[in-house]
């Protein structure tokens, strides 16, 4: 059914995660380039088959982690990789959505893991494993807690922290809550032995206030469509690119795979209690 036209070129994934590897794996054997929503597929042998399958059908497949299309997280990756900060010593990464997910959503994403985790916190993974250039984790540790009364029933946390450490002493901590009054937060910071770098939020606008008893600004953007609408853009641009042949996929097989291996170590130290070692 997705190749009822026989002059359609590629196909967009924004389905159940559960469907995604039948979907793209079906349409890549039909010569049918891919652009997938996040994950790419539900799990680590499922993501390395679509990509050997877009391997050997000469196909694209993109994974739209669309945070790497934002200007200021592209600015972030640059200067890690060039070296301005010295030494990375820590990664702050901060997600604070807005509105909560509905209840419908959160008791049935991912019901055998964490859908905090495997969800939410996934973006701040990449983002993360782009960072670091790929660097696999020495090991993670996860906190979790629910505070919401209908979420506690579910038993499925609205609140976590993880921690991973790597090799070279690099730490990270990730911290991802469902529910943020002020707005949607998203915000990463890079500390290293000589200096800092931070990727923040972008305000409703540009205008301010300050007077002698304070200052005021703009209230954060509403979700996620408003703060990443740019991005979203960019990452479509992207993929025309990739279809035309000018450049390569921004997000690679090995990174997919990278972020799927870490939320699977992070799930296992979220049901055991225990850090958790790669």
């Amino acid at each position: 059914i997705y190749f009822t036209f026989s002059r359609l070129d590629a196909v967009f994934v924004f389905s159940p995660t559960s469907t995604h590897a039948e979907i793209i794996c079906d349409s890549l054997k039909e010569g049918k380039s891919v652009m997938v929503e996040k994950p790419t597929a539900e799990s680590f042998t499922d993501i390395k088959t679509c990509y050997e399958t877009a391997e050997n059908y000469g196909t694209v497949l993109l994974t739209s982690f669309q945070r790497r299309f934002d200007p200021a997280f592209a600015s972030l990756k640059a200067t890690a990789q060039s070296g301005t900060l010295g030494d990375l010593q820590l990664l702050r990464l901060t997600s604070r959505d807005n509105p909560k997910p509905s209840y419908e959503f959160l008791s049935n994403t991912d019901q055998e893991g964490c859908n905090l985790i495997s969800d939410m916190a996934i973006h701040d993974i990449d983002m993360l494993v782009w960072l670091t250039s790929c660097a696999a984790p020495k090991s993670v540790f996860v906190m979790t807690h629910i505070r919401d009364e209908t979420l506690q029933k579910i038993g499925e946390p609205d609140a976590g922290v993880v921690a991973l450490t790597f090799q070279d002493g690099l730490m990270a901590t990730i911290d991802v809550f469902r529910e943020c009054v002020y707005g949607y937060d998203i915000r990463t910071e890079m500390f290293g032995t000589k200096g800092m770098a931070m990727a923040d939020n972008p305000r409703r606008s540009s205008y301010s206030v300050d007077y002698l008893q304070g200052s005021s600004s703009p209230p954060l953007h509403y979700s996620f469509p408003q703060r990443f609408e740019k991005a979203f853009e960019l990452a479509l641009a992207h993929f025309y690119s990739c279809l035309s042949g000018d450049v390569q996929p921004l997000i690679t097989k090995e990174e997919c795979l990278l972020v799927s291996k870490i939320i699977e170590k992070a799930v296992e130290s979220y049901k055991t209690g225990k850090v958790v070692n790669f």
